[in-house]
């Protein structure tokens, strides 16, 4: 699966300290870790909703995608709320401090979904809770002595995050910097500890079915790319024939496919 095209600026540029890297490799500088959620300016974002990414490939999904996500309870995958840089999300206000909130709480309780979770807040932004979440903003912004927001904020969006066991990519997979690069000059976009394949992913992806998982979406174990300013090497992501089907039923844009194949 590949996500169509990129956006800036990417949560780092925003958040400096979004990421740890005090455990990255020191050969590729990969392995870096997640402190918090996104910050984007999502203003940026392709109109066109469905999937998008950043420069950083860091990528997200809108309202729609996330409905489809939990409703039809896709496996190996899971959200990350993303924050607006100007904007006060709802997962920064304490809940049961309001009315409104101790009302939202309630609702969540009766329809069995756990706050805090990231099917809570794709639940918390769907239509049947605009009045609610309204009336908690303006409980909040009258509590600190101001004016609710005009301006409504811009539609939500979430991070993909694959969550399941990771695949092996199988050594007849041609990872590396172009296909008319000799052994050597492929070898050297590799890192020597195994965590970056290589620059480029120039063949059909082929998986190593034994360490296949059976979720709905799959990360490799292996990334690809290269760590230069923002740039990052990313795990490469297959989805099943399920969560394809129902992406274009829906008419779901921001993305593509291509067969991969189990050794």
């Amino acid at each position: 699966m590949r996500i169509k095209g990129a956006f800036e600026p990417a949560a780092e540029e925003l958040d400096p300290d979004v990421y740890d890297h005090d455990d990255a490799c020191p050969l590729c500088g990969t392995q870096r870790v997640q402190a918090r959620d996104l910050t984007l300016d999502l203003r940026r974002v392709p109109k066109r909703g469905g999937f998008a990414q950043t420069l950083a490939d860091e990528r997200i999904v809108d309202q729609h995608v996330a409905d489809l996500l939990a409703d039809e309870e896709f496996t190996g995958v899971s959200l990350r709320p993303v924050h607006h840089r100007t904007a006060t999300g709802d997962e920064t206000i304490d809940p049961k401090r309001f009315p409104a909130g101790r009302e939202l709480l309630a609702r969540a309780e009766a329809e069995v979904i756990r706050p805090g979770s990231w099917r809570y807040f794709v639940w918390l932004n769907r239509p049947e809770q605009q009045e609610l979440r309204d009336a908690l903003h303006a409980q909040a912004a009258a509590e600190h002595g101001r004016r609710a927001a005009r301006r409504p904020p811009p539609p939500p969006w979430y991070q993909l995050v694959p969550d399941g066991d990771r695949a092996q990519i199988a050594p007849t997979t041609l990872v590396g910097i172009t296909p008319f690069a000799d052994a050597a000059q492929n070898e050297s976009s590799r890192c020597p500890q195994g965590h970056v394949a290589g620059l480029n992913l120039i063949s059909e992806l082929h998986l190593d079915a034994a360490t296949y998982p059976a979720p709905d979406l799959v990360a490799t174990e292996q990334l690809v790319g290269v760590r230069r300013g923002l740039l990052q090497p990313v795990p490469l992501l297959v989805m099943s024939p399920r969560l394809r089907g129902l992406l274009v039923e829906h008419g779901i844009k921001g993305w593509e496919t291509e067969v991969a194949y189990l050794d």
